[in-house]
């Protein structure tokens, strides 16, 4: 499979993601859901997924919550950076999601009609000391019912 971006940048991208989702919830006081939204309608996410070293290597999580939240036309909480990422379940639903859609080639928007970050969060526990590829599983097989279920519901 081609992936958007080099394997050498994905460990930046799903750092810069796990941070941003924490900053996003403890630092602005955003629901993921919400983030994700502004995430994708800001029109950064697009970028992020198609590599351009700016997001997905050249900026903190820090300022990609921030740039996400100024693109939208949101006010700013801004309090500074977060001293510390304790690696929270929120860090971790965007750590993951940023390998499943390096790893699936899938856009978030897409990502995010099938799996919301919100479902992906309640992943955690069963999920977050398994390795990658387990994520990778789970996630598709619940994308793939839900496609199905929506396929029958159009018939």
């Amino acid at each position: 499979m081609i992936h958007a971006y080099n394997e050498e940048y994905l460990s930046d991208a799903m750092e810069n993601l796990g941070e941003a989702f924490d900053y996003a919830v403890y630092a602005e006081g955003l629901s993921l859901n919400d983030f994700m939204y502004l995430f994708i309608n800001s029109k950064i996410a697009q970028k992020f997924q198609e590599g351009n070293p700016k997001y997905i290597s050249g900026m903190s999580g820090t300022e990609l919550v921030l740039e996400t939240l100024v693109k939208s036309g949101r006010v700013v909480k801004n309090p500074g950076p977060l001293e510390n990422y304790d690696r929270s379940s929120e860090y971790w639903s965007g750590w993951i999601l940023a390998y499943y859609q390096w790893y699936s080639g899938k856009s978030f928007a897409y990502i995010q009609e099938y799996l919301p970050v919100e479902d992906i969060h309640r992943l955690y526990n069963p999920l977050h000391e398994a390795p990658e590829q387990k994520f990778l599983e789970t996630a598709q097989a619940i994308i793939d019912r839900r496609i199905l279920a929506d396929s029958a519901r159009k018939i």
